[in-house]
């Protein structure tokens, strides 16, 4: 806009914040989600940060709260489900699973070993 970077306010990142939660996201049904609205203030936060060492001025983004993310709940297999798809898995992938499943090692992990 026409607004100088160290004349803008707390009071304009909220506005903003409030019209980018209005955008619809890329379904074109749902609105953004709020990691992506946090994600674009973030930036904003970056950019205003550089400015504002670079200018002289305090950055209004400093201090603006995220807005908070749902939880996904993550629902592991039952023990009867992991004996099923160890159980008709190919040979060749067998170990790997039942290390993968039993051990709570992350990918990176277990492909290291």
């Amino acid at each position: 806009g026409d607004t100088p970077v160290a004349e803008i306010t707390k009071t304009h990142i909220l506005q903003m914040r409030v019209e980018i939660a209005k955008c619809k996201g890329r379904g074109g049904n749902d609105t953004l989600s709020a990691k992506t609205i946090n994600r674009a203030l973030q930036l904003l936060n970056q950019a205003l940060a550089d400015a504002a060492d670079q200018y002289g001025f305090t950055n209004p983004a400093e201090r603006i709260k995220r807005l908070k993310q749902r939880r996904i709940d993550i629902l592991p297999f039952s023990f009867a489900e992991t004996r099923l798809i160890i159980s008709t898995i190919r040979e060749d992938y067998r170990l790997y699973l039942i290390v993968r499943f039993f051990t709570g090692l992350r990918t990176g992990e277990l492909h290291g070993l």
